[in-house]
């Protein structure tokens, strides 16, 4: 299986490359920044890059610039992309040394996955020469620090031995809060990595009780949980689903594996920087859940009720679409078949407001399979849950979208 290694720093985009990616048979990393990149690229075997670029950034460019400098990163296929017009960041990067540069349109997810397999096609073949491009002796870029590695994601089966912390890097570390344990976030997210790979039942249930083991362990040594509203709020709903699917082990199915997989990599990203937290008001999280059945509404009610979340709910399409004329909503949770418009319809109608073009949407369906991933993915949506889904887990799965989307949305760019 092939390793794909994506640079993006927004983690709503990042994590909706790493799904899209995974169902098409890669193993992939999602990493922040460039910082990071470098050192998963030095560390572990990677296939292949997927590398944002963003305007007024040059971190991208400074990367391309190391990776083709080095003698083991030289060849590496990468795709530079970007979400807007940058003809001369785009022309930057091939002189650099990119192999491919694209221009996302609204399927991006697709787009990438397509590019990446046709250089890895490509590469299989004939691997390309390393570009040979005169640097411009004006403008030089500016330098990256290198951040904490993070470990790589394997995606294959789960180890025999126990999980123990990483060895140190050689790299200088990224300066962390003193009450923040890098060393057990690490081994949260090699066992969430190894739970995601696992083929057999046997083999997720040993994982599931270790990690929730490691998980109660983590929760109590770190001050974090305490100091962070956000970060408490979803590491305590997703113990409770570690705990509730521990309990309860044949319950646990691909959409629970999914779910502790991308709460351990949102974690890891709210702790790894102080100022995504830094000056968060504690406001009310505005969500809207639409669904025909009054059953399922109260059931979504509750189950985000868990996580002190009190969503607005609506009958159908058309009753949503008049509640977001008059309330701005940071979260949307949709079932699939509704009588009028679909699910998949209503998303692609909110999409067309430019108040909720990046609005996450979940939705709520009874197919848990590869049409309804694609079907999902093409009308707009971010993730989704299949019915009958655990209350606990759906909980989980709003705080995720809800801090990426909120926190996500604060400029980071110089």
């Amino acid at each position: 299986m092939k390793s794909v290694l994506i640079i993006e720093p927004d983690l709503a985009f990042g994590m909706s490359c790493v799904r899209a990616l995974v169902v098409a048979g890669f193993q992939a990393t999602h990493v922040t920044g460039a910082g990071k990149g470098l050192s998963t690229l030095n560390q572990s075997r990677v296939d292949a890059v997927v590398l944002s670029l963003r305007p007024r950034d040059n971190r991208a460019i400074q990367f391309l610039q190391e990776a083709r400098s080095a003698p083991r990163t030289r060849t590496i296929p990468i795709v530079a992309f970007a979400r807007e017009n940058v003809d001369e960041l785009m022309a930057q990067a091939r002189s650099k040394g990119a192999t491919e540069c694209l221009l996302l349109s609204r399927t991006g997810t697709e787009e990438l996955v397509s590019a990446v397999n046709k250089i890895l096609s490509h590469e299989a073949k004939d691997p390309p020469a390393p570009a040979q491009r005169q640097e411009p002796a004006n403008k030089p870029a500016p330098s990256i620090a290198p951040s904490m590695p993070e470990p790589p994601v394997k995606l294959a089966d789960a180890p025999r031995e126990p999980v123990r912390p990483p060895t140190p890097s050689p790299l200088p570390p990224k300066r962390e809060s003193p009450s923040r344990k890098t060393d057990s976030i690490q081994i949260l997210q090699e066992l969430s990595r190894a739970l995601f790979g696992a083929q057999d039942k046997s083999t997720q249930e040993g994982l599931l009780r270790e990690l929730h083991q490691a998980a109660q362990g983590y929760s109590v040594e770190s001050a974090a949980m305490q100091s962070s509203p956000p970060i408490a709020a979803l590491f305590g709903a997703w113990l409770a689903l570690l705990k509730e699917l521990s309990e309860n082990p044949r319950s646990l199915g691909s959409s629970n594996v999914r779910t502790i997989f991308q709460a351990v990599n949102c974690l890891d990203w709210l702790l790894s920087d102080d100022s995504l937290l830094s000056g968060q008001a504690e406001s009310e999280f505005k969500i809207l859940a639409v669904d025909d059945d009054p059953a399922i509404r109260n059931l979504v009610k509750l189950a985000l009720s868990s996580a002190r979340l009190s969503p607005d709910s609506a009958k159908d399409g058309n009753e949503a679409l008049e509640l977001c004329r008059r309330n701005l909503y940071e979260l949307f949770i949709l079932d699939v078949k509704m009588p009028g418009l679909s699910g998949f319809e209503l998303c692609q109608k909110l999409r067309a407001f430019p108040a909720y073009r990046k609005t996450p949407v979940i939705f709520v369906t009874g197919e848990d399979n590869f049409g309804s991933r694609v079907r999902s993915a093409g009308s707009g949506g971010d993730d989704f849950i299949g019915k009958p889904f655990l209350m606990k887990e759906l909980a989980v799965k709003a705080l995720i979208h809800l801090l990426a989307h909120r926190l996500g949305q604060r400029d980071k760019t110089p």
